[in-house]
């Protein structure tokens, strides 16, 4: 029959392999949970959710934390194992044994169950062990500092800064056709944001309106003269003086809207037209569009290497890219 010293040994030996399943789990829950995760639970009010958003914005000290707290468990097991099996086998013999369990015991219930389930149920594992990993955070502060700061020495030695893996193009919307087969985003959001990344590589030539399909106003025009029609298909016209190589300006409708008053129409289009906005068509619509923001304008001028006018684009035409033809009046 076993001493009470012996049951006492494998109580703490059982405690230790849950230690270790513990530590396991939270290691692939922190590790799993997305940062975009987190602010949700926050933004719900979920218990520990900003505690657990504190400890993502420190990753390195955090997740030394577990290592640390998980390899002195493993080393405590494993030295409780070797001293319980030599009581039963003595010699080498009993600690090859030991190892052996150890080692077995510790990969299936210490490492890989515990993973798995956390895999699963990272949101649940993450919120619940928060409070006990700061704790240990602060605990173990000055032996995590200083792995901390050994680690990110060596770690500048292997890697320079210039060579740390970024987040690309291809593998952000790698994850966002990810997110739309899981179901997390809509299959039109996953078209609208591949389409985002396709701007830098459409010309706005590809999307303008052509210079034989220009409607636009002559210098000196009365706004009573515009056809009823026009004021309702068009937001907005280029004004010319000379033709459409000879762009001075550009009409809002909304403009005119604001300073009719009484004038019954009777006003000039250029006096209180906007200075134009000009492109090349040869330029990407990304930057054209960071143009129209900085201009605050919603339609630009299309030419051409010799200043001809080969088009116009609006606001409208950019953003129909993105989300498709906009029925709203260009």
């Amino acid at each position: 029959m076993l001493d009470t010293s012996l049951w006492l040994d494998f109580l703490v030996l059982a405690a230790l392999l849950l230690l270790s399943a513990f530590f396991a789990s939270v290691e692939t829950a922190f590790l799993s949970i997305s940062r975009a995760r987190m602010r949700k639970l926050a933004d719900s009010k979920a218990p520990n959710a900003k505690l657990l958003l504190e400890l993502k914005s420190r990753p390195h000290s955090t997740l030394v934390t577990i290592l640390v707290a998980n390899n002195l468990v493993n080393v405590t097991a494993a030295s409780v194992a070797t001293a319980l099996a030599l009581q039963f086998v003595p010699g080498n013999f009993g600690i090859a044994i030991s190892a052996g369990i150890v080692t077995f015991t510790l990969l299936v219930f210490g490492e890989i169950t515990p993973k798995s389930i956390a895999l699963k149920h990272n949101a649940v594992i993450a919120l619940r062990s928060a409070p006990i990993l700061n704790f240990l955070r602060v605990a173990l502060a000055p032996v995590v500092f200083i792995l901390v700061q050994i680690s990110g020495f060596l770690a500048r030695l292997v890697v320079h800064e210039s060579e740390e893996q970024k987040l690309t193009e291809e593998e952000i919307k790698a994850l966002v056709s990810i997110g739309a087969e899981e179901g997390a985003i809509l299959d039109e959001e996953k078209d609208m944001i591949h389409k985002v990344f396709q701007l830098n590589d459409i010309e706005v030539s590809q999307v303008m309106t052509p210079r034989n399909r220009i409607i636009a106003l002559k210098s000196g025009l009365l706004v009573k003269d515009l056809e009823v029609g026009e004021l309702k298909e068009h937001a907005r016209f280029p004004v010319y003086r000379n033709g459409l190589d000879d762009i001075i300006g550009v009409f809002y409708v909304r403009d005119y809207l604001g300073v009719a008053g009484g004038s019954g129409g009777r006003v000039p289009v250029d006096s209180i037209m906007r200075s134009p906005l000009f492109v090349h068509g040869q330029r990407r619509i990304n930057s054209v569009l960071r143009k129209m923001q900085e201009k605050k304008v919603q339609m630009a001028i299309v030419v051409d290497n010799k200043g001809k006018t080969t088009g116009l684009v609006t606001l409208e035409d950019v953003l129909a890219e993105i989300v498709g033809e906009i029925g709203e009046m260009a």
